[in-house]
């Protein structure tokens, strides 16, 4: 086994004086130009459909085609694939897709309790940053969780990120025919590259690229809106002084460092926390959903010597991080964020529910001595609510072991598993896209337009969207307590073929009913509700919803 690479904080330190020179010049091109905004609103329009169709960018005589030739061709190549290391391994992207789609409705469990209060943790550096996009207010954490949902998605789906191989044909070169020497067309005798002594070249490509790179441009724009580096207007009107961010405190805005450690929190606390909720992954698993996010970072810019190659180093550098108290400690803003971050799940609670169990979330995932340094009102106490979570956590686990060993005693039903778990997810996430005319990770206002309300954004449509997905929840909740049951009551079945065969059939059969019904409800009954979201009233022509504060 390859030794364990180590860091320094020296090193970290160093890392928080970085930012992405390659990409902080092209943002600083674009928006410095006179027709700056207009580009930058162009980029993001191609990278959106680019995202979900990346393969229209080969075709021609597409609308999409037009808009790309209007732009210049050095911003368009920022979206071309790129050249694949030698160290990316396209099957243990596979096996990351499998895990995240298996577990999609937990993941966005563990997003919430897990990956961004981590990111909260970050005193001087993240949270001062995400509260310039807005993420410090509750009107607008349904758009920014969705925004984030929409890039995690967009890389860990399957065929999110692809590795091509460019590889000749094999017919033997023109000088070959011309002397009428059909040896060389032996594929055997041809190399993989047509070139004496090279190999094929390989390329990343797909919607997740497309998406970790537009949001690597959005850094890069945060930065010149942060320095105010020829950037004019940016943040002025909300009372924000591009020279009052202090870069030897803080670190350059979305730095080197804070990157990587950002990068952790999906790449190392996702399948952390799935088994702390007691979901089996094997080591395989765990250093595929790492390799993933290693990617994930090289195409977000992340220098190769910040970047962890495996599992354990993944885990001494979250650790290395957190040990540092100049990075990671208490802050005003990273309580003010926590707050909205519970407030966004208090909006699906029941009212008996919202005080603790959001709390008890972040608290169980991160630990008690993280979650005090960001948890407005401090740790909860033990209750009645604290007490549930924990049967419910305990029959949570009880089920992760149920459903390993029903999945293996009975593989065929491990893909359907998996396929309705994802419609169920994608769903959820989609139901997050909120009433504001923007593109997705846009910068703020005074750089691509402000936060404006979709016409027609009226209190009742307001409500109406609530309710949709509080019963859109609820639906999900629904289909994930039938497979709870049902994977629990057919490895019971299983335990009393021998000693009771009738109990046994009639648990299994009851077993067997709530599995294709906890199914059917996460694959198909979602989706149909998902399709059923609320639109807005009708506003009288020419008159666009009112600026948000």
């Amino acid at each position: 086994m390859p030794a364990t690479r180590r860091w320094s904080l020296d090193e970290l330190h160093a890392a928080r004086q970085v930012g992405d020179p390659p990409v902080d010049d092209i943002a600083q091109q674009i928006l410095t130009s006179p027709s700056g905004r207009r580009d930058w609103t162009q980029m993001l329009a191609i990278a959106d459909r680019l995202t979900s169709q990346p393969e229209l960018a080969l075709a021609r005589g597409t609308h999409l085609a037009q808009a790309m030739d209007e732009m210049p061709e050095k911003y368009l190549d920022y979206f071309d694939p790129c050249p694949a290391p030698d160290w990316v391994d396209p099957d243990q992207l596979r096996l990351a897709n499998a895990v995240w789609e298996a577990n999609q409705v937990a993941i966005i469990g563990v997003l919430y309790g897990a990956s961004l209060p981590s990111c909260y943790l970050i005193k001087n550096g993240i949270p001062a940053l995400y509260d310039s996009g807005k993420l410090g207010q509750h009107k607008y954490i349904y758009q920014r969780i969705y925004e984030t949902g929409l890039m995690l998605d967009a890389v860990m789906e399957s065929g999110g990120l692809q590795v091509l191989e460019d590889r000749p044909l094999p017919f033997p070169p023109r000088s070959a025919l011309a002397m009428n020497d059909w040896s060389a067309a032996d594929p055997s005798d041809v190399d993989r590259s047509g070139q004496q002594g090279t190999v094929a070249r390989r390329w990343l490509w797909g919607g997740g690229l497309i998406a970790a790179r537009k949001v690597r441009l959005l850094h890069a724009g945060m930065r010149q809106m942060l320095l105010g580096q020829g950037v004019s207007g940016f943040g002025r009107h909300r009372g924000f002084d591009p020279a009052s961010w202090n870069t030897e405190e803080r670190g350059v805005p979305v730095n080197q460092a804070d990157l990587v450690y950002t990068l952790l929190t999906f790449g190392l606390l996702i399948p952390r926390g799935l088994e702390r909720w007691g979901c089996i992954l094997s080591q395989k698993e765990r250093e595929a959903f790492a390799h993933a996010w290693r990617v994930i970072g090289y195409l977000m810019g992340i220098e190769a010597k910040l970047l962890p190659t495996s599992w354990a180093e993944s885990e001494a550098l979250f650790a290395l991080v957190q040990s540092d108290p100049a990075v990671v400690g208490e802050s005003v803003m990273g309580k003010r964020l926590t707050r909205t971050l519970e407030q966004f799940l208090r909006d699906y609670l029941p009212p008996a529910l919202r005080k603790d169990l959001p709390r008890l979330i972040i608290v169980d995932l991160i630990g008690p001595t993280h979650a005090a340094m960001i948890l407005p009102d401090g740790l909860p106490g033990r209750s009645v609510v604290s007490i549930g979570y924990r049967v419910a956590m305990t029959g949570l686990r009880w089920y992760y072991w149920a459903k390993y060993w029903f999945i293996h005693l009975v593989p065929v039903v491990g893909p359907a598993f998996r396929q309705s778990v994802s419609k169920a997810g994608d769903a959820l996430m989609a139901s997050w896209r909120d009433g504001y005319v923007r593109r997705p990770f846009d910068l703020p206002e005074g750089a691509a337009g402000p936060w404006l309300q979709e016409r027609g954004y009226t209190l009742e449509y307001k409500h109406a969207l609530h309710a949709w997905r509080q019963a859109l929840m609820g639906a999900v909740c629904l289909g994930v307590a039938g497979l709870v049951v049902g994977v629990l009551l057919l490895v019971a079945a299983t335990g009393l073929i021998l000693l009771f065969p009738p109990a046994a059939l009639v648990t299994g059969l009851i077993g067997g009913i709530a599995v294709l019904l906890g199914m059917h409800q996460l694959g198909v009954r979602v989706g149909a509700l998902a399709n059923r979201r609320p639109k807005p009233v009708a506003a009288a022509p020419g008159k666009g919803g009112p600026k948000l504060a």
